[in-house]
């Protein structure tokens, strides 16, 4: 078994994430594993251990969650750049410039 193991708080403070999302992250690196070995899928993130009430969560799925979100967080730049490019080709955005700070 490996014993790299990391809490939440420490891959937040790592990551600079949120844990929540880390361990909602972490659900789903778990729910792929389970499905690939034909398991059923865990409701809730298992921890390896739980030490004193915090749990310890391989660094190995640690990492893959992160990279789960960081594939998320660039679709939604995705989306977000597509929406904005849709929406000033209509003209709904006002170029900025000097006429909108008063230069003009």
């Amino acid at each position: 078994m490996n014993l790299d193991l990391q809490s939440l708080g420490h891959a937040a403070a790592t990551y600079q994430r949120d844990p929540r999302a880390i361990r909602a992250a972490l659900r789903v690196v778990q729910a792929e594993a389970a499905v690939a070995v034909g398991k059923p899928i865990p409701p809730e993130a298992c921890p390896a251990l739980t030490l004193n009430g915090v749990p310890y969560f391989p660094a190995d799925e640690i990492v893959k969650a992160i990279g789960t979100l960081a594939e998320s967080d660039a679709e939604n730049a995705r989306r977000s750049r597509d929406k904005y490019a849709a929406v000033s080709e209509i003209g709904d955005i006002p170029p900025f410039g000097k006429e909108i700070c008063g230069d003009a």
